[in-house]
């Protein structure tokens, strides 16, 4: 399956996705970009925090943009069926774009320059699980849909400052300690708690969770019993369980025009609550 029906994309209707977590939120943003464009979607994609610069990681990227929202709007004249990336200013030292804030976001999209925006909205400095600091995640004023992010890779681990980004607020969150082994049950702990991986998302939003980089049987048999310990009633939508790596992009960057070819389908599987 593909990201736009395993999100149940309504590209009939402008929306703002958001991405927060670990393990893969550019990867599975920049798929998804792809996805809309091939559907000749108008698709922005930005951050509230930092993003790599697209020629870093080979990014699909049409327009590439850094100044204020405002000049965005102006200048912008995007076809359809093109990925503008853009942000308020690349730090040439270390080639992230350092995003818009909040309200920019907020400007941006009732300009209704854009179909779809997509907005990187935290980060985990590479980490495949985080816990949210106190002032994270920075998400849109309106977002439609929440998505958040864990690598499947994390499941078997310790917890420490090397697989887990903010372990000290990790193991507070989860009544865990440092040095003990990152099970399912304590995923899910992640996941159900209201200072954990949907932190601050409205109720309007719908919330997905992703359980990335699932390659193997054991990674998908414990994304699926993670899944088991989510309750319908904290008003998560649906999870999906899917494999994307960087490495995706050798076969779908070159991708120039609408109809051609992605790479294979990356969900493996919806579990709808």
């Amino acid at each position: 399956m593909e990201l736009i029906d395993a999100f149940g994309i309504d590209v009939r209707k402008p929306q703002v996705i958001a991405f927060v977590g670990g393990g893969g939120k550019s990867s599975t943003m920049y798929r998804l970009a792809t996805e809309l464009r091939t559907l000749g979607q108008k698709v922005l994609v930005t951050t509230t925090t930092m993003i790599f610069h697209p020629e870093v990681k080979i990014r699909p990227c049409d327009i590439f943009f850094t100044g204020k929202a405002e000049t965005l709007v102006m200048q912008n004249s995007a076809a359809r069926g093109t990925i503008t990336v853009a942000g308020r200013n690349l730090i040439e030292t270390e080639r992230k774009i350092k995003g818009f804030s909040k309200e920019e976001i907020e400007y941006i999209r009732q300009s209704e320059l854009f179909d779809i925006l997509l907005v990187e909205a935290d980060g985990a400095r590479g980490r495949p699980i985080k816990a949210p600091a106190p002032y994270e995640p920075v998400l849109p004023l309106n977002t439609d849909i929440a998505a958040g992010i864990i690598g499947m890779d994390s499941v078997g681990t310790e917890i420490d400052e090397k697989n887990i980004h903010r372990p000290e607020i990790f193991t507070t969150l989860t009544k865990t300690a440092i040095g003990d082994i990152l099970t399912p049950v304590i995923v899910a702990k992640l996941i159900i708690s209201n200072r954990g991986l949907f932190k601050d998302t409205s109720p309007k939003s719908r919330k997905i969770v992703i359980f990335n980089k699932s390659e193997t049987l054991s990674r998908i048999s414990a994304a699926k019993e993670i899944a088991g310990y989510i309750s319908e009633s904290i008003g998560i939508d649906r999870i999906l369980i899917t494999s994307m790596t960087e490495n995706d992009y050798e076969s779908y960057h070159r991708h120039e025009a609408p109809g051609n070819d992605l790479s294979a389908p990356p969900v493996m599987a919806v579990i709808k609550l």
